[in-house]
């Protein structure tokens, strides 16, 4: 048996881990366990496998070497792609200023791997302004794309926002203010034109009501200066109003006694209010009656004109037991506000020749009627050739005296607000945890009859509690509250309007920055603000060295006394305190520029990305080129040397 070990002798006999062919181990590397007269941890099962790093960033190359202990400058993993730049190894970041390296050693320098990418936006109509709602991530701009966004008329070169064109439903040319369309277009839809000065939109022979009102055409029968609408005697070029004598009958007194000759000796035709106040929807009757007709009068005949745009005649109804019961004619036009109406003594009776109720007529005051103590509402003048007149058994008419109507209110309309806000958003007030502040606008209200108006407020605060009064300080909390405000005149008509006032979950910043030095030109650069926990990347048009970030949303927060600002490839950061002004945070920055890799030290590595970056065509923002010019040279190294 022992023969068979001849050919190779125990070299440890001793020792049971020793004998040819035994495994090496760390744990007693100084023994020679396989009997092969070396004792090198390269040997041992359990060393461990080293690979030099040379640009120190955690990661390996080349040929490895067994340590059964660590080795300075190595490390355990052969990952590194390029172990001389301590930039590129497995995982790190990728950026547009090297795209050409492959920093993360995954075999791809794709610009979609780039962290810093820009957004562009599409420009479909070349106008220089892009589309929001059509995106590129890119370190630079894609063919059809521009850094800028906010064209609301994305495939019209000539718009960036539609144009308001108004609704010509009439087609007199002149267009309706409150029926509008947008569109992104310079030439109006079919319907609409680029005017809003109708104000008939119903009446193509009309752009403003007139005398008449919108509907009714400003017509001067009689040529007397005054439009028919208006001139209660329409047919008779010597008066406007019936006067003592009625349309069509000079008011000539030729015995001088100040009585006019028409009224010698004739009887008083009388129109009385049931009322003297009215609003819309309610009933004003106006009952006529006569006084001494002194003449036996078989019938009567009322000719009536009325306001159409402040009441509606309803109906004419003969008085119950009265003298002038039958119904002989009944004409109503309320377009030209007018009655013809004629009544004859019941058969078999003979009239009377001294006073008498006539007739009910009964109106309804219609919304928007503005008649305020005025008497001229309802009048007794002529309808064309009918007038208004009583007719006796002799054929002879009798002619009455018109009294005016007793002096009435007719309001159809709710009181007028002034001073109303919009409904309107806002941001939280600059260091205030609470909300934001809205100054109490003043309203007021004013009635067509009765003047100024009381107005009262309601508010409903987001937690559904409610106030009467303004806030102390205008100070509104974090949410949606409405604001309604109330007015009634004298006579019970109330108005209200209601606005919704918003203060959302976040305060506004402002940065104006500038950096020194020259920029040539104008350029454009992304902007890093750290405020608190909030990191936002902005990018800021210049002008010169020059730009402002506006409106920058943080989180409600009692203060922000401090924040930092960096163009992150061009500058280092500037740490600047904050002021309040229009309840807004306001931070100025001055940038100094050299820092080229976001390190925030101006130091040899900057140096060398300068120096591996000079040369023409350069882009105005590229990294290193401070001075925003097209060329990467000496100028911009100033900026390196000096900061």
């Amino acid at each position: 048996a022992n023969a068979c070990f001849a050919a190779q002798a125990d070299c440890g006999d001793a020792s049971a881990f020793v004998y040819p062919g035994a495994t090496e181990n760390c744990a007693n590397i100084a023994v020679d366990n396989d009997c092969d007269g070396v004792t090198s941890a390269a040997e041992a099962a359990d060393s461990t496998s080293y690979y030099v790093d040379g640009d120190v960033d955690g990661f390996g190359a080349g040929a490895a070497t067994k340590s059964c202990s660590p080795i300075a400058g190595s490390v355990t993993s052969n990952t590194d792609c390029d172990d001389a730049l301590n930039t590129v190894y497995p995982g790190a970041t990728e950026r547009c200023a090297d795209l050409a390296v492959d920093n993360d050693c995954d075999g791809s320098t794709a610009e979609s791997e780039a962290t810093d990418r820009t957004t562009f936006y599409a420009d479909a109509d070349n106008d220089g302004i892009g589309d929001a709602s059509v995106t590129a991530l890119a370190c630079s701009a894609p063919t059809g794309y521009v850094a800028g966004s906010g064209d609301l008329c994305p495939s019209n070169g000539a718009l960036t926002s539609p144009v308001t064109y108004y609704a010509d439903a009439d087609g007199d040319g002149a267009g309706n203010a409150a029926s509008t369309t947008s569109v992104c277009s310079v030439t109006p839809p079919t319907g609409y034109v680029s005017t809003s000065n109708d104000g008939c939109p119903s009446d193509s022979a009309k752009t403003a009501p007139g005398l008449c009102g919108c509907g009714v055409a400003d017509i001067d029968t009689d040529s007397d200066g005054t439009v028919d609408c208006v001139d209660y005697c329409p047919n008779d070029p010597a008066k406007i109003s019936p006067g003592s004598c009625g349309c069509g009958i000079a008011d000539s007194d030729f015995n001088s006694n100040n009585v006019p000759d028409c009224l010698e000796n004739s009887p008083i035709l009388a129109l009385t209010p049931s009322s003297t106040t009215f609003i819309a929807g309610e009933t004003l009757t106006v009952r006529a009656s006569v006084s001494a007709l002194g003449v036996v009068a078989t019938g009567v005949q009322l000719a009536i004109h009325f306001d159409p745009n402040e009441l509606m005649l309803v109906s004419a109804d003969p008085i119950v037991g009265g003298v002038f019961t039958q119904e002989a004619l009944e004409v109503i036009d309320n377009t030209a506000g007018t009655l013809k109406y004629t009544l004859g003594v019941a058969s078999g009776t003979s009239g009377t020749a001294g006073s008498a109720q006539l007739a009910d007529l009964h109106f309804v005051v219609l919304p928007g009627a503005s008649a305020c103590n005025e008497s001229g509402a309802v009048v007794s003048a002529a309808v064309g050739s009918y007038s208004t007149k009583f007719t006796t058994a002799i054929s002879q008419d009798i002619l009455p005296i018109a009294e005016p109507l007793q002096a009435v209110t007719l309001d159809g309309a709710d009181p007028v607000f002034a001073g109303l806000p919009s409904t309107m958003t806002i941001a939280t007030d600059a260091r205030s945890l609470i909300g934001g502040t809205i100054a109490d606008p003043g309203v007021t209200a004013s009635d067509n009859c009765s003047g100024s108006v009381a107005t009262t407020f309601a508010i409903t605060y987001p937690d559904t509690s409610t106030a009467t009064t303004w806030p102390a300080g205008g100070v509104f909390p974090i949410g949606t509250s409405t604001v309604t405000w109330s007015a009634t005149d004298a006579l019970g008509n109330l108005a209200t309007e209601t606005r919704v006032l918003t203060v959302s979950n976040h305060q506004l910043l402002d940065v104006q920055l500038g950096f020194v030095g020259v920029i040539a030109g104008n350029t454009t650069r992304s902007i890093r603000v750290t405020a608190g926990s909030t990191v936002e990347v902005r990018s800021v048009a210049l002008t010169g060295a020059n730009g402002s970030i506006s409106g920058l949303e943080l989180p409600v927060a009692s203060d922000y006394a401090c924040v930092a600002v960096k163009n992150t490839t061009h500058s280092l950061t500037d740490s600047v305190t904050t002021s309040v002004l229009s309840k807004r945070y306001k931070a100025t920055a001055a940038l100094l520029q050299g820092d080229s890799n976001d390190d925030d030290v101006v130091d040899i590595t900057d140096f060398a990305i300068f120096v591996a970056s000079r040369g023409a065509g350069k882009a105005v923002d590229a990294t290193s080129n401070f001075n925003g010019d097209t060329v990467i040279n000496t100028v911009d190294f100033t900026y390196i040397g000096v900061n």
